[in-house]
């Protein structure tokens, strides 16, 4: 899995890379990180929450239908 670190807690805040690009709507990032196989499952640890529902938050269809499809 790809992460984030938060620089300002090093040894316990990351935000995975996935739930950065649903966050950002980087179709690209997206692609590159399913393809890649990246943890689905994980969510922020601000606000526990997972690709599949950052993405219907946001109204991005595209999206949302392809974290569905591949059962997020």
């Amino acid at each position: 899995m790809v992460f984030i670190q938060d620089q300002a807690f090093p040894s316990s805040h990351y935000t995975p890379l996935l739930i950065v690009a649903v966050e950002k709507n980087d179709e690209e990032l997206i692609d590159y990180l399913l393809n890649r196989k990246a943890n689905l499952v994980d969510g922020s640890p601000y606000e526990n929450e997972n690709p599949l529902f950052i993405a219907a938050v946001n109204g991005d269809t595209k999206v949302f239908k392809e974290l569905y499809h591949l059962g997020c």
